[in-house]
């Protein structure tokens, strides 16, 4: 069988795979506990591109001790998840932000870094949409979460207070909440990415109702995971009461979740 072709502009299955410590944490806490239990680990293991890639992966979050082997009754060995040091990504369990309360507040962070301090504004940067927030103007980005935690560390680590200052709003003057979630975060942008997203992989659920290789499940678990949560990954999540008009990424979840689905029907 042929598998399922990305082809977009914006998303590489290359670029993404090189993260390979995470992407395994991500199939891990995906698909392992059931592909583990019926004697299909090794559909974990073909979700990476070489065995290469697996084992660099599994060595850095062994060293790190996210991961451990455990033996099972047979005297063969599994991957399993050691409870420390990792914790499910957002993207992978966005209900828990999608239904958080909203408390009516804007946090709002503005700072002012002088060019010549390019790398650091740039660092700082991504880690802001490391946190998802929003870039509303020129150093200005705005957040509906308590981003102070956050704050505090990069206080701690860059002494980051000397250049910015944190304020929490209420209101924006003449503006809607909506219209400040328009501006901060591109949704045309992310509608059109978990579009592409929900039409790929709504037919990837009708192509594991064939009969499937071990490598052409390893496969499709790798292409379907990897697109999922690079697109969730450029995703607010925000609050129910702030999602913009015709927004996709339930839908995207449920396509991934019934994706899932099939996927344990086919190996059980």
């Amino acid at each position: 069988m042929k598998t399922l072709s990305l082809h977009h502009p914006d998303v590489s299955l290359t670029v993404m795979g090189r993260r390979t410590a995470g992407f395994f944490l991500d199939c891990v806490a995906t698909y392992a506990e059931f592909l583990v239990s019926r004697g299909r680990c090794g559909l974990v293991r073909g979700c990476f591109p070489s065995d290469g890639a697996y084992r660099a992966a599994v060595q850095r979050l062994r060293s790190a001790g996210v991961v451990v082997y455990r033996k099972r009754h047979d005297g063969s060995r599994v991957i399993a998840l050691s409870g420390h040091g990792y914790a499910v990504p957002d993207e992978l369990n966005p209900e828990r932000l999608w239904n958080k309360r909203w408390d009516g507040l804007w946090r709002v962070l503005v700072y002012d870094i002088e060019e010549s301090e390019r790398g650091f504004r740039n660092g700082l940067r991504n880690y802001l949409q490391r946190l998802r927030m929003g870039y509303l103007q020129q150093s200005v980005w705005v957040s509906p979460r308590d981003i102070r935690p956050a704050y505090a560390d990069l206080q701690a680590a860059l002494n980051v207070e000397s250049v910015s200052y944190l304020f929490e709003c209420r209101t924006v003057l003449s503006r809607k909440s909506h219209d400040v979630v328009d501006e901060a975060w591109d949704v045309d942008r992310l509608k059109e990415d978990q579009e592409a997203y929900i039409h790929t992989w709504s037919d990837g659920v009708g192509k594991l109702r064939q009969s499937l290789s071990t490598a052409e499940i390893g496969s499709l678990m790798r292409e379907e995971l990897l697109h999922f949560t690079e697109v969730m990954r450029r995703d607010p999540l925000l609050p129910r009461d702030l999602l913009p008009s015709g927004y996709r990424g339930m839908k995207a979840y449920g396509v991934h979740q019934a994706f899932v689905k099939a996927l344990r029907r086919l190996v059980e």
